[in-house]
């Protein structure tokens, strides 16, 4: 028999074995994504053998693929725990099904069960090299984009292989399933985070083999992504095990109120009680009617009350700080306190920023939602009066005194607007929304956490216009009786989302859109292998006395300064206005800090009034000898 022959023989062989395996285990196996000749040489990690498939990047880059890894195991509402070495080979070679979560964009249900914690790799790196050829390791990516802490959009690591990093991709716990909490022991919450955690464990014990850099892991987040990114960052627990070495945190910081910490998750956890008829008994029977739900329903349910007012604050989901809840915390204390506090043991560089109108995409759904039949029908005044009021009031953070915070912030934005101009009013209301909701809190995150961590923030703000946009299926499913003008005003936005086009789109016509994805790629992977200056010219925060230089990214890319500084500033007063004595800080720094500034006050008070009346005596002395000394002449 020929050389093809037993070729052939050997592939027979070969895709028994598989078959034998998938058989043992339940794994998927599909045809034309068989293992190729890279199969023959799997790697060794820690569950056990792992192969791949050989794959190529739209640009014709080769590497290896390795879908659907498990890295923990779950019961729901439980910690993970982590996955010991198995006497059969993991195929890594499909797309492994996602963690249950409500697709908004396809309006369905993904996912197939509750077993879903997995993590994908893709490497340059041959598979079984040997170490003394193998060439150095690369810098590791982990892809945390996350959609509002309820679903996880699927992303390409193409352009960031081909820019030679080892690229990541973790399926964890979202939704109810990954943060339902009580606020005490019975369901702390938490646990897509935790998942998080033990991801990165895995990846620190088993990265090297494909190729990867252990001691050089940045971590992209994106939106939700972006805060849980923030939370692992603050977490000492973490960062002292040196999983990380840098991060970028897109649109997103645990600050902001749609992503920071439940104070009362009872609440939340209560409605989808209710929801699912659970709500009977104590908060125990509560936990356990909720556990025995087919998920499927319980997805649904949370899809139904998402949508009787998806732009809440606080939202139907999120973090808690389970600081006291569990041994293994997550997020031990108030994101704002862990700052403050400033209890850092590493300085781990750090990108931030946001999109120029990072809240378009919400206005479209409020708009949409709310205004769409009444535009033509009353003035563009209407979005003002009627969508300002309702944005103001949701953000908890403007629960005192509402209608005068209202007016307040009617006349600082809109104050040169004519009632008429409905593209005016769309922008102004679109940015009152992104400041609000975006960025007071990614400022207030970057320049917080470069001071008190001591490491080097850049800040950016993109602002590059392209062909494509998440807002695109928005507008289009505006009816037609909506302002021409207001659809205007919405496609030139650069809306939440809009940047992600360039680092993870393969489907680029545009000659700039391809220029800007591949300056966007190539800042970000030279940041992810230096941890340090992503491109000539962008300085970090450390380097200014007032920190207020950012990256402005567009066509071109350029240096600025003080981003909406004066909406800002004016955003902080406000809401220093609004705060109530009990949203003062608990932080024991913040409040040992105020008593010695009472104290220093009062002690400077009374040496001022020692001082006046020390004066106050040698004035009347030296008056007293004045005047005797003139009454002892006049009676000489």
């Amino acid at each position: 028999m020929g050389r093809s022959g037993s070729s052939s023989i050997e592939m027979m062989l070969l895709l028994v074995v598989i078959l034998f395996v998938y058989e043992r285990t339940g794994m998927t196996v599909v045809a034309q994504n068989s293992p190729d000749q890279s199969a023959r040489n799997p790697v060794n990690t820690t569950i056990g053998l792992v192969y791949g498939s050989r794959k190529t990047t739209v640009r014709g880059t080769p590497y290896f693929s390795y879908n659907g890894i498990p890295y923990a195991t779950a019961s729901r509402f439980q910690e993970p725990k982590p996955i010991a070495r198995r006497d059969f080979a993991t195929i890594a070679v499909t797309r492994p099904p996602l963690c249950p979560q409500w697709d908004q964009e396809k309006s369905r249900i993904q996912g197939k069960e509750e077993g879903c914690l997995h993590l994908s790799i893709f490497t340059r790196q041959p598979p079984g090299t040997t170490a003394d050829v193998r060439t150095l390791p690369s810098p590791v990516l982990v892809v945390l984009v996350n959609d509002r802490f309820l679903a996880i959009p699927e992303t390409s690591p193409d352009f960031f292989l081909d820019n030679q990093l080892v690229v990541v991709t973790v399926s964890y716990r979202v939704g109810v399933l990954g943060f339902l909490s009580t606020g005490d022991s019975y369901a702390p919450g938490n646990y897509g985070l935790l998942d998080l955690e033990m991801a990165l464990e895995w990846i620190h014990a088993n990265i090297q083999e494909f190729g990867g850099n252990p001691q050089h892991v940045t971590l992209l987040g994106h939106g939700a992504g972006a805060a849980l990114v923030s939370h692992l960052l603050l977490n000492p627990r973490v960062t002292d095990m040196q999983m990380i070495t840098g991060a970028i945190t897109m649109s997103g910081s645990p600050l902001c109120p749609w992503a920071a910490p439940l104070t009362n998750p009872m609440n939340q956890t209560r409605l989808m009680a209710e929801a699912l008829h659970c709500h009977d008994g104590e908060v125990h029977s509560m936990v356990e009617c909720i556990r025995t739900q087919p998920w499927e329903r319980i997805i649904t349910k949370q899809k139904e009350l998402y949508d009787r007012a998806p732009w809440s604050v606080p939202p139907l989901v999120a973090p808690v700080v389970d600081g006291g809840l569990r041994e293994r915390a997550t997020i031990p204390m108030e994101p704002l306190a862990a700052l403050e506090w400033g209890n850092f043991t590493r300085q781990i560089p750090l990108i931030s920023g946001v999109v120029t109108g990072e809240a378009a995409f919400l206005f479209t759904e409020m708009f949409q939602r709310e205004l769409a039949e009444d535009v033509t029908q009353h003035p563009p005044s209407v979005i003002i009066e009627h969508m300002l009021p309702t944005v103001v009031k949701s953000v908890a953070r403007f629960c005192n005194h509402a209608d005068e915070i209202v007016a307040l912030i009617r006349y600082f934005y809109f104050r040169e607007i004519e009632p008429k101009n409905a593209d005016g009013a769309t922008q102004a209301t679109i940015q009152v929304m992104s400041d609000l909701l975006y960025n007071e809190c990614q400022q207030k995150w970057s320049s917080l956490y470069r001071e008190k961590s001591g490491a080097e923030v850049y800040d950016y703000v993109f602002s590059y216009k392209g062909v494509h946009s998440t807002l695109d299926p928005l507008v289009e499913k505006l009816n037609g009786n909506s302002s021409n003008a207001i659809k205007m005003a919405l496609r030139r936005s650069i809306s939440h989302g809009d940047d992600l086009i360039y680092l993870f789109n393969n489907q680029l016509s545009s000659v700039d859109d391809r220029e800007m994805q591949e300056e966007m790629t190539r800042m970000w992977s030279e940041f992810a292998k230096i941890s340090s200056t992503p491109r000539p010219g962008w300085n970090s925060k450390q380097n200014y006395a007032d920190f207020k230089n950012y990256l402005r990214i567009d066509r071109p890319s350029r240096e600025e300064r003080r981003y909406r500084e004066e909406a800002i500033s004016f955003l902080n007063y406000v809401m220093a206005l609004s705060k109530t004595p009990e949203e003062e800080s608990t932080n024991p720094h913040d409040v040992q800090e105020a008593e010695d500034q009472r104290y220093e006050m009062i002690m400077w008070i009374l040496v001022g009034i020692a001082i006046f009346l020390f004066l106050a005596f040698i004035v009347a002395a030296v008056l007293f000898v004045r005047q005797k000394k003139k009454t002892t002449f006049v009676t000489r």
